[in-house]
């Protein structure tokens, strides 16, 4: 389905629409191969991740995580492009079992190199055998903001989630979340910019030949002009998608954390004096809206606010606030 979205449709719409826009051949070839440039390089855009964008670009890995037995080999993510010697010490160190130096070596990593999928896959590894299953959520999450389609992090939190408490209050279900958890977090910023310029330039061009056909049309010919569905619909769609991509980029900088202790109080104020709201929960989501000395000001997505402790969060998502 991906290769069909991104190799045939670049190829194939824009000899539609030249071919709707100029019926002599020689100008329908000529403006086939304007479009299908333009059309190749929007497809590059779209086809381009976050992750492979950047110089410490990672090898998929294919393997499926599994439940954590005495008997098997820990999987661990493929080694970055630029063969660092620390990340293959710390692959080391987890094929050898040896967790909590494991976590520390991809903790350091993750410092240095925040935004490389590999590592967070494999902190969050180190983690969740170390039974600290909130932070191997939290890597596992931050590595799919980096990237929504990489697949030991798909894996990895996918049974990371049956792990999580519910949550002990009731919470809205508002349009905004909905839209986030079934949309949003499956694609890329570039992703959507590329439905919108496909759209958009499939809707200009039956739009132009609709305009260009009524300015050439004459009373005398005794025919009317048909109404324009496909540029409106493909029109409608494009400002559809612009509105999904202004929302996935506000998205992408609202800070996210993930809870990585059970039983955290979630107080009223920055203080440990001040009244307990509600119980926190390893695992569990939450936004990050300030942050003051050693607290930060949280809400549940359509819950309740509070100040927790920073120790207790492990920033997933968004613009860092500290």
């Amino acid at each position: 389905m991906r290769v069909w979205t991104y190799i045939y449709l670049p190829t194939r719409l824009p000899f539609m629409a030249a071919k709707s826009l100029f019926p002599s051949t020689k100008k329908t070839l000529g403006a086939t191969w304007g479009l299908l440039l333009v059309s190749l390089l929007g497809a590059a855009v779209g086809l381009t991740s976050p992750t492979l964008a950047q110089d410490d670009a990672v090898t998929r890995a294919d393997e499926p995580i599994e439940e954590p037995s005495a008997d098997k080999q820990p999987v661990a993510a493929p080694a970055v492009a630029s063969d660092s010697d620390k990340f293959h010490q710390g692959v080391q160190l987890l094929q050898n079992k040896k967790w909590p130096d494991a976590k520390m070596l991809f903790l350091e990593l993750t410092t240095a190199e925040p935004t490389n999928t590999s590592v967070l896959y494999n902190l969050g590894l180190s983690a969740w055998e170390l039974g600290e299953k909130g932070l191997a959520i939290g890597a596992w999450r931050k590595a799919l903001w980096v990237d929504p389609h990489y697949g030991p992090a798909l894996a990895g939190l996918k049974l990371g989630l049956k792990e999580v408490r519910p949550l002990s209050f009731e919470v809205d279900d508002d349009l905004l979340n909905s839209l986030r958890s079934l949309i949003l977090v499956n694609l890329t910023l570039e992703q959507i910019l590329w439905m919108v310029w496909l759209f958009g330039s499939v809707g200009i061009a039956f739009l132009l030949r609709h305009a260009i056909q009524r300015r050439k049309l004459t009373e005398d010919e005794g025919r009317q002009l048909g109404f324009p569905t496909v540029g409106v619909i493909c029109s409608s769609f494009c400002v559809l998608t612009l509105a999904l991509a202004i929302f996935k980029a506000l998205d992408r900088h609202q800070p996210r954390g993930t809870i990585v202790s059970d039983n955290v109080p979630v107080l009223s104020g920055p203080q440990s004096s001040a009244p307990v709201l509600v119980e926190a929960h390893q695992g569990q989501e939450v936004l990050i809206h300030s942050e003051r000395e050693e607290w930060s000001q949280i809400s549940f997505p359509g819950g309740p606010a509070g100040w927790i402790s920073k120790q207790n969060l492990f920033y997933s998502a968004g613009t860092s606030l500290w």
